[in-house]
């Protein structure tokens, strides 16, 4: 048997049963947008990337091209490592980057970053057989300079004696601090992280925290997501953490040029404020149409309760066969029955 409930209680569940479709609605709505924002960050991240590898690119490609005048130098083909020099210093390169001329045992004929007749050490490696053996152009990865005493990348490029035809006898480098590659990324929004990777996945920039981060390998999530990524493309990772330990969303590229991975990501701070908005508007939304609702229904429900007990004062008149007056109510129905009920009594009283 069911149990019995007041017109106030019937109405009140009637309320809550119209506020289920709206809270179907507002959640359809709620995951419409929170999959648009999801899109939209995504899209955001991968932009971002691509710039800063465009960025890089250009940066590089102007480095490139001073190098390659200057390798056709007369004085760089002659051996003059002093008149060179002075050719160096006169050239509008920026004050934190060196130039330096090694041979191919990689003994060191010049480098800018030292005074004039200091001696000059020799290191292997570090792009020689692409650069003597090939004759091409070398990008290195992020190195610890020892005489500037900092990470850095280093680009060189063949000097040929003769010039175009002949054989590979220098190597024309240009070294770049890593700091100048941060610069690149100071234009990131607020609430995301950019990075910068070389092939073996050490941080080469990275535009939080970057002094405490570069040198060391970057996070072992992402590293494991990219390491197989072939130069020119990207992607977009979701469950990577920072290094410190902060769970991001996000895109990376990796360049075609260089190989080097661009890693742009947003913070919690960005990814989950639409989350948070939509909950608290649709909570807020949901929280008035129920108080309204229920409002309503006990509003009505006293009228309603009101109006019949108008209609047991006219039961019992009639059933002492007493014809009363009352006040209107605001139902028509009710209106209607205690009119009838009236004239009932008048009926009986007759009899």
């Amino acid at each position: 048997m069911l149990r019995p409930r007041s017109i106030t209680g019937h109405l009140r569940l009637y309320a809550l049963a119209l506020t289920f479709p709206i809270l179907l609605a507002s959640s359809f709505i709620g995951w419409a947008y929170l999959r648009q924002e999801g899109q939209r960050i995504n899209s955001l991240a991968e932009r971002q990337a691509q710039t800063v590898a465009l960025q890089i690119d250009n940066r590089l490609a102007a480095f490139q091209a001073t190098l390659n005048v200057l390798s056709a130098s007369p004085t760089l083909l002659e051996g003059d490592m002093d008149d060179f020099r002075s050719r160096l210093e006169q050239t509008g390169h920026p004050s934190d980057v060196w130039f330096t001329v090694r041979d191919e045992n990689g003994q060191q004929l010049l480098n800018t970053s030292t005074p004039r007749g200091s001696r000059l050490p020799a290191f292997l490696g570090r792009g020689d057989p692409v650069i003597f053996t090939e004759g091409r152009s070398y990008t290195s990865d992020l190195i610890w300079a020892p005489v500037t005493n900092q990470w850095a990348v280093t680009l060189s490029v063949p000097v040929r004696v003769p010039a175009v035809t002949g054989k590979v006898r220098f190597a024309l480098t240009t070294g770049v601090p890593a700091a100048y590659f941060r610069k690149l990324l100071e234009d990131v929004p607020q609430g995301w992280i950019a990075a910068i990777n070389d092939r073996e996945g050490r941080i080469l920039a990275r535009s939080k925290a970057h002094d405490q981060s570069v040198g060391k390998p970057m996070a072992r999530s992402g590293w494991e997501i990219t390491k197989d990524v072939p130069p020119g493309q990207g992607g977009l990772w979701q469950d990577v953490y920072t290094l410190e330990g902060t769970k991001v969303v996000g895109a990376y590229h990796r360049m075609a040029s260089t190989g080097w991975l661009i890693g742009v990501s947003a913070l919690p701070e960005v990814y989950e404020a639409p989350r948070r908005n939509i909950i608290a508007i649709g909570l807020t939304l949901l929280s008035m149409a129920l108080l309204l609702a229920l409002a309503l229904a006990s509003l009505m429900g006293q009228r309603i309760t009101r109006a019949i007990n108008v209609l047991q004062v006219k039961a019992a008149a009639m059933r002492d066969m007493k014809v009363i007056d009352v006040p209107s109510t605001s139902l028509d129905e009710v209106n209607t029955v205690a009119q009838i009920m009236r004239n009932t009594a008048q009926i009986l009283r007759k009899r």
